[in-house]
């Protein structure tokens, strides 16, 4: 309940979407078992202030270049939407200048889990 401070960032997650099918690694002499999915996930920055619409600018076109490819360790860009101007009326009855850009990302989560495995019983056939 507190105001912007001013030249605000704002990161918002929209939604995940699954890319794939969850694949499972399992270890049985760690009785572990590995799970890995790749997910998009796409979110809204909401840049304020006098330079947001150069800051929406430049993020969208970094996020579909190099530079941001290299930056990134954990997840990778996907796409970008062209940035839109949306001003709204902030806390002061006052219209605040606001552009909104939309990235998706992907990013590949990795989960253990401890699984008891059965192994198989020895039999010998003695003739």
């Amino acid at each position: 309940n507190s105001p912007l401070p001013d030249e605000a960032v704002v990161m918002t997650i929209l939604f995940e979407t699954e890319l794939d099918m969850a694949v499972s690694r399992y270890d049985p002499a760690a009785d572990k078992t590995a799970v890995q999915q790749s997910v998009e996930v796409t979110m809204q920055i909401d840049c304020y202030g006098p330079q947001a619409g150069t800051r929406a600018r430049k993020l969208a076109t970094l996020w579909k270049n190099h530079y941001t490819t290299a930056a990134l360790t954990r997840c990778q860009p996907l796409y970008s939407n062209s940035p839109k101007r949306m001003p709204i009326i902030n806390e002061k009855s006052a219209y605040e200048d606001r552009w909104l850009v939309e990235l998706a990302l992907q990013y590949n989560p990795y989960f253990e889990h401890d699984q008891t495995f059965l192994g198989m019983p020895q039999i010998s056939i003695n003739p």
